[in-house]
């Protein structure tokens, strides 16, 4: 059984990401065992949304609201403010995945990720589909320091279904039906490229899922 590793679990927006990791963590919990829940998005992690936030507070004109809007759409537009913003995201996230997750490792406590590198590259794709971000030194340095997961999953529904749950939980920054159907894409592309260790069926029952889960992380 994984004990002082990392555990990632990937996936569109509602393939139940949350309910695996929540009875991940109760199931550790009644192992008495060590563990971390740990979400990250590239862009919005926590030094970051600190720095944003702060902003905000002196001038409130300087950065648009958190959510989709068309005065976010305009501010990324341009080109200097977008490579800020994968700059500083990049930044914090190898304080993350490179150093805090290998201390947490030290500690002897399993982390569980939700959401992990993968899906941030697929959102900076979506976000910035004219920045050849791959290219900078500064990603590639994110990719060879970050822990690699001791077993990486991700969930895979269909765009409809994504919708269809979303539009259930009543999410309040749901994404467009056309940016799901080309974030399916993309997570389709890397999963035949072999970048997750453990590909589940998320139509599956929630239980069915959880034992899956289960078993890879025991074997």
């Amino acid at each position: 059984m994984i004990d002082n590793g990392i555990i990632s679990i990937s996936g569109i927006d509602s393939s139940g990401k949350s309910t695996q990791i929540e009875k991940l963590r109760e199931y550790y919990e009644g192992k008495n065992r060590n563990v971390r829940v740990i979400w990250s998005r590239g862009g919005y992690t926590g030094l970051l949304q600190f720095l944003k936030d702060t902003i905000r507070k002196i001038n409130p004109r300087t950065l648009p609201l958190p959510g989709n809007s068309e005065r976010r759409e305009e501010i990324f537009r341009s080109s200097g403010i977008s490579h800020i913003w994968i700059i500083f995201s990049i930044i914090d996230l190898i304080r993350l995945y490179s150093i805090k997750l290998r201390i947490l490792k030290i500690l002897g406590i399993c982390t569980i990720c939700d959401r992990y590198l993968e899906d941030t590259l697929i959102d900076f794709k979506i976000k910035f589909p004219n920045i050849d971000f791959q290219e900078w030194i500064l990603w590639r340095f994110l990719r060879r320091t970050s822990v690699k997961p001791c077993r990486s999953f991700v969930l895979y529904i269909s765009p409809t279904q994504s919708m269809e749950r979303s539009i259930m939980k009543k999410e309040p920054f749901s994404e467009s039906a056309e940016k799901r159907v080309i974030r399916h894409k993309m997570y389709s592309s890397m999963i035949k490229g072999g970048y997750w260790s453990n590909v589940i069926n998320g139509d599956q029952s929630i239980d069915k899922i959880f034992n899956l889960i289960k078993r890879a992380i025991v074997e």
